[in-house]
């Protein structure tokens, strides 16, 4: 599987770096990337909001 990625400083977190992974349309790499989409899309939404990690509760 061929994925290109880019990295990116958080500014606001030291030391902490956001990756981003992406894969050519219509490449097994996409259908990959697709299929793990899919898979966290259910994880996350069984999860409640307010336990994500980041995610912060309403006041």
């Amino acid at each position: 599987m061929r994925l290109h990625y880019e990295v990116f400083k958080v500014t606001s977190a030291v030391g902490r770096q956001l990756f981003v992974y992406s894969a050519q349309p219509g490449t097994p790499g996409a259908d990959a990337l697709m299929l793990l989409r899919s898979l966290a899309g259910d994880t996350l939404t069984d999860y409640p909001r307010h336990r994500r990690r980041g995610a912060h509760p309403a006041h």
